[in-house]
């Protein structure tokens, strides 16, 4: 059990600042002993109706613990009445940058948020800086300030930067502030102080107002969103599978893929995603892919043929169920192999196996109940089955979620940095692992512009039962001279071949009302 104090401007608490106490007690680990209500007028700007801003209650704030009104800045009796609380860590949610003046006032530091881009912004108006100036992801970080200069960043997260400041803004804050009971419960399962991901020093503080220049650009880009938005329900998402000569362990090496050749052939009333290829026999080339009719958007696995001029030769089903299947991870273990595709909306992971000379699928086994699992992909390494996923549920194209096994059916155990990684530009797996040069590395989907924009390639620094550390080595985008220009959206290799899938928007106004009507009419049957 943790002690901790939580600083909070005296006059003004916020609902992310509750939020964020919340989450710390919910916890179990930690006790609030002690709330350091500080006077001084709330640094951060932030935009009018925003949620996260909306103003809560003191009495919203966990019960028992003693209360300290001090100044701003804090001074030296202020600092010895804190100390004497024998603290773990105090938690600094006032955004007035504590750290330096409560510096040895707690055994593991002051804790608080920078929210920006930690290298470019100065964090007083947040959802707002990344906006005007057209990022297409906006970062938050969970830092430990030792009153040293630089500060040790213990929890980074990108997200996509949403339509107006005061959304992107909400998104920021309230996403975030579960992030200190996830550093403690690291350090609880670990048993030792967490880990920094790295050290910045942070652009000096600049309290201000939201200048008309930002207005104007963050309007700028608000009228961009409803455009293209408008645009999108007017055109069909036509995915197809994209076929390279090339081993996928050259594309690593070199850092680009081969010239594609698509599939030609594909049914008109269908996409094709997510390919897994299964096998290669005399120039034909079987894929597992997910197949989903565009009226009714809800996906199957089917084993397509594919010859030596990548011509669709046969389409079969695979696996249909009443749920949604997609991404039919292979899982090859000696003479056996195995399909693990993903079935969310089942709150399941399942097994099937493939049976020899035939595309049926037969279930063998279920890994992992209760969950919405989505894209799960899993590896053999340091002698554990480690499964990567994301959880629909849990933000499923930013979070990344990380179990362990000793066998690969289960059970499985979840990692304590859960979630391990928080980044829309990099984190929602987009195919399964490859090994080069003794390096090991994983594709993820780079969804900060759009879901499936992107393919990014990460190499892994660590994993194991404690740790997990990435980064992007990097990014494949699709050709916009190509067929397939608006995305590309899952990447994997067998033998001397490699393919993704690509997506291109069709503009067909009549189609996409009708697919929308007739996905609208599946849902209300199903239900």
């Amino acid at each position: 059990m943790f002690t901790i104090a939580i600083a909070v401007w005296r006059r003004a608490l916020q609902r992310w600042q509750v939020e964020c106490a919340r989450a710390v007690a919910a916890s179990g680990l930690a006790r609030v002993a002690l709330v350091v209500e500080v006077d001084g007028a709330p640094p951060l700007r932030l935009p009018a109706g925003s949620r996260a801003g909306a103003e809560a209650s003191f009495g919203q704030l966990p019960a028992g613990a003693a209360t300290l009104a001090i100044a701003a800045p804090p001074t030296a009796a202020d600092r010895i009445a804190i100390a004497g609380h024998t603290l773990d860590m105090v938690l600094d949610l006032t955004g007035l940058r504590l750290g330096r003046a409560l510096a040895g006032v707690a055994r593991h530091g002051v804790w608080a948020f920078h929210h920006g881009d930690p290298v470019r912004y100065d964090g007083s108006a947040p959802g707002l800086d990344e906006l005007a100036s057209g990022d297409l992801a906006s970062c938050c970080v969970l830092y430990r300030d030792s009153g040293a200069g630089a500060v040790d960043v213990l929890r980074e997260g990108w997200f996509r930067t949403r339509q107006t400041p005061r959304r992107d803004a909400d998104s920021l804050l309230l996403r975030s502030a579960r992030w200190p009971a996830i550093v403690l419960a690291g350090m609880a399962e670990t048993r030792g102080a967490p880990s920094p991901l790295r050290s910045v020093v942070l652009p000096a503080a600049t309290p201000r107002g939201f200048s008309v220049t930002a207005r104007l650009r963050a309007a700028r880009r608000v009228g961009a969103y409803a455009w293209d938005s408008l645009g999108r329900r007017l055109k069909r998402e036509r995915w197809s599978i994209g076929i390279a000569d090339q081993p996928v362990e050259a594309v690593i090496r070199e850092r680009r893929l081969a010239p594609l050749r698509w599939l030609s052939g594909q049914p008109d009333d269908r996409f094709y995603a997510d390919p897994f290829p299964l096998r290669e026999e005399g120039g034909r080339l079987d894929v597992l892919v997910e197949c989903a009719p565009y009226a009714v958007a809800r996906g199957r696995l089917a084993l397509i043929a594919v010859d030596g001029e990548r011509r669709l030769v046969s389409e079969t089903d695979a696996l249909d169920m009443p749920h949604h299947l997609s991404y039919p991870f292979i899982l090859r273990e000696g003479d056996a192999t195995f399909v693990l595709p993903e079935s969310w909306e089942a709150d399941r992971l399942s097994a099937f196996r493939v049976e020899t000379g035939s595309a049926a699928l037969v279930h063998d086994s279920e890994l992992m109940t209760g969950k919405a699992i989505v894209d799960p992909t899993l590896l053999w390494h340091g002698g554990r089955w480690w499964l990567f996923c994301c959880d629909r549920h849990d933000d499923d194209v930013t979070n990344l979620f990380v179990f362990h096994a000793q066998r690969w059916q289960g059970p499985y155990l979840p990692h304590p940095m859960n979630p391990v990684k928080t980044d829309v530009r990099s984190s929602r797996p987009a195919g399964a692992f490859v090994e080069v040069d003794g390096e090991l590395y994983r594709p993820a989907q780079d969804c900060a512009l759009r879901y499936g924009n992107a393919i990014a390639i990460n190499r892994v620094v660590e994993l194991d039962e404690r740790r997990f550390r990435e980064e992007v080595a990097f990014v494949l985008r699709p050709d916009p001279a190509g067929p397939f220009p608006d995305g590309l959206h899952t990447i994997n290799g067998l033998g001397d071949v490699t393919v993704v899938d690509g997506e291109r928007m069709s503009f067909e106004p009549l189609a996409a009302l009708a697919d929308r009507r007739a996905r609208r009419r599946a849902r209300v049957r199903r239900q």
